[in-house]
């Protein structure tokens, strides 16, 4: 079974932080939340694809994206993965998915 361990925003209150250990082939639906949600690799690799767009994007160690919007995403882990997500009202939503800098 996945070990998913959350974690609420401290100060703030804008949203949640989350930590998925993934197994290799593991995946994991994702809603986005109002604002965005961010999804950012510490160790191993991992595919983000979200319904609506046409880019499916591989996130290395240190790498991160940013989903926008309201359809559903899914993080497969192409090998055993570190996963953390971020979701947060703080974040703007009115950019496109966008890589993040490492």
């Amino acid at each position: 079974m996945t070990r998913l361990a959350m974690q609420a925003v401290q100060g703030l209150g804008l949203g949640t932080v989350e930590t998925w250990e993934a197994r290799r082939d593991e995946t994991r639906r994702l809603f986005p939340a109002r604002g965005a949600t961010e999804v950012r690799v510490e160790s191993g690799v991992a595919v983000v694809t979200q319904a609506g767009h046409a880019e499916d994007y591989v996130l290395e160690p240190g790498q991160a994206l940013r989903l926008t919007g309201p359809g559903l995403a899914v993080i497969w882990a192409l090998e055993a993965a570190r996963v953390v997500i971020r979701r947060d009202r703080g974040l703007t939503g009115d950019a496109p998915h966008r890589p993040l800098a490492a």
